[in-house]
């Protein structure tokens, strides 16, 4: 007996082996636990690209605010149709800054970074993040737009900022008894000099707070080196010399110091937002709202994607797929002039956590 079992003892081990080599050959299934490969499920997804134009930064910190608002949203849309997000920042830096342009150069500029969104970036929402851009948008330029992009939403800032502020401003009780509302606007010269910000909150008013009797006070500032020292990393005591300087100014305007609501309606100013807040509560100016845009367009971005939804442009899953595990949507930022480091000091004021989520480069914005 035992000389037999030394007999097969080789055929034994034999066909051991080779149980083990079939067995860690058969492929291992996963179960429901395991989280599957989303990164790669994701890349194969249609892009859906989030454009922000603006002569420089203030686009950035504009795509920023909004990116932080719609990130939840977002990453719920991605789990459950076939889309992937994408943020792209594109700066005219090369024509910095706008907000001393003439209107007919502001024109020419504005057609040239829209046209690159939708031509060169592929955009399917064209925000235009520039306040100074955007009030040369007449209805003249929004049919060109619309014939032009018909399958593009091209958006100014203007309308919706404005409301925005108006809501956010605080009804007092005047020496004599009325009801106002005092709201302060820092904008840049060209957009201050526009009077478009001024005609959008006296029609919102006529349309609403004079109906009850409410009168409103409106207090405008055009800073001339705001957007000139954050293009070009000045210095943290030359900005707050241009700061102080500029708001001694404004606060000489009379009634100045009742305003309860602040637009930063430049949109590199947010850059600025604790230093301005601090300069008004230090001259007696209290609980003043800050707006900034970015927060404010992040509804008006989600409506139309859920637009785009409704109507079976983006296509759902078969399957959702696990939020947790989904990455998060990457951040461009493109500019057409030599101040990258600069952008990505803005960056670095702003919000230094996203460092590593943002790939800067330079690109040439051609005339259309």
């Amino acid at each position: 007996m035992f000389n037999l079992l030394r007999k097969f003892r080789p055929l034994a081990i034999a066909s051991l082996l080779i149980g083990i080599t079939v067995w860690t050959q058969v492929p291992i299934t996963a179960d429901s636990a395991t989280p599957a490969p989303t990164a790669s499920v994701i890349a194969q997804d249609p892009k859906y690209v989030l454009g922000f134009g603006d002569s420089g930064a203030g686009g950035l910190i504009f795509a920023v605010d909004a990116y932080r608002d719609l990130l939840s949203y977002l990453l719920n849309i991605e789990s459950k149709y076939h889309v992937q997000f994408v943020f792209n920042h594109i700066g005219d830096t090369k024509n910095a800054p706008y907000g001393q342009k003439t209107p007919a150069e502001i024109s020419r500029l504005t057609k040239d970074f829209v046209g690159y969104m939708v031509n060169d970036a592929q955009c399917n929402i064209a925000v235009i993040a520039c306040n100074t851009a955007s009030t040369v948008v007449d209805d003249k330029m929004e049919q060109y737009f619309q014939s032009t992009y018909e399958n593009t939403p091209v958006m100014p800032i203007i309308i919706k900022s404005a409301e925005t502020l108006y809501k956010r401003a605080k009804v007092i009780t005047g020496p004599t008894g009325e009801k106002e509302i005092h709201v302060g606007v820092l904008a840049t010269p060209a957009t201050v000099a526009s009077g478009q910000y001024q005609k959008a909150l006296e029609k919102i008013h006529a349309e609403s707070g004079a109906k009850k009797g409410i009168k409103i006070y409106t207090y405008f500032y055009g800073p001339k080196t705001w957007v000139y020292n954050i293009e070009h990393g000045a210095s943290k005591e030359d900005n707050l010399k241009a700061i102080t300087g500029d708001l001694d100014e404004f606060l000489k305007t009379p009634n100045a110091d009742k305003i309860s609501a602040m637009g930063l309606f430049c949109t590199h100013f947010p850059f600025f937002q604790k230093e301005i807040s601090a300069y008004l509560e230090g001259h007696n100016v209290k609980n003043v709202r800050m707006v900034p845009q970015g927060q404010i367009f992040a509804g008006k971005i989600q409506a139309q994607i859920d637009r785009d939804i409704k109507a079976g442009k983006i296509k759902k899953r078969d399957k959702a797929l696990n939020i947790k595990t989904l990455p998060h949507p990457p951040i461009y930022s493109n500019i057409s002039g030599d101040n990258l480091e600069e952008i990505k000091g803005v960056l670095q004021k702003i919000a230094p956590n996203m460092m590593d989520d943002v790939t800067f480069s330079k690109v040439v914005i051609n005339p259309i």
